[in-house]
């Protein structure tokens, strides 16, 4: 008898967000039943950490440039550690849980589904990669460089999109995620 790994993966990640409230079925993060000591230390790294990372990287397919994931691990490392935090990415097949830990045991969990365009260890490793990248620049409002940070319109064949300059930006809310204590 064959195990469906793929079926057996979405019942195992879906169980934590069964139960949880149609809000945090939209933001899928859960945090812990308390972040009074989370939220401060978030902020504070997120002030350490400012809000733009620079393109380091050329897509030679593509031609475009990008952040590459060991620049948004620098950008993001010191940051965390000095305010007590985190970040565990862990690859559960079809999700990457993004688990961000400060030192109280106090935490906030996020999913992100994994797209691999081709079923090979290639095709899983970039799906993986890109899924970190993009974790991390939404988890902690990181922007490439706008000229070149087009949200992979270039990869979809749709040229550049690049964003207007009007200031307004993406906001991080963990209202309304469910709390508690469960795990996946």
């Amino acid at each position: 008898m064959a195990i469906e790994m793929e079926k057996i993966e979405e019942a195992r990640v879906g169980s934590v967000f069964a139960n949880a409230d149609p809000q945090a079925l939209f933001f899928e993060s859960i945090t812990s039943s308390k972040v009074d000591k989370l939220i401060p230390a978030l902020i504070n790294a997120k002030k350490e950490m400012g809000t733009r990372v620079g393109t380091d990287s050329r897509n030679p397919h593509f031609k475009n440039e990008y952040t590459s994931l060991e620049s948004l691990l620098e950008k993001i490392s010191g940051p965390l550690t000095n305010n007590g935090l985190f970040l565990v990415q862990q690859p559960t097949g079809n999700h990457l849980i993004n688990t961000i830990y400060h030192t109280s045991g106090q935490y906030i969990m996020s999913k992100y589904k994994l797209m691999a365009e081709k079923a090979t260890p290639q095709g899983v490793g970039s799906a993986i990669t890109y899924a970190r990248r993009y974790s991390i620049s939404a988890l902690f409002m990181l922007a490439s460089d706008p000229k070149f940070d087009d949200d992979a319109e270039t990869a979809e064949g749709r040229g550049m999109n690049i964003p207007p300059k009007s200031g307004r930006g993406a906001s991080l809310s963990i209202a309304g995620g469910k709390t508690g204590t469960d795990s996946f």
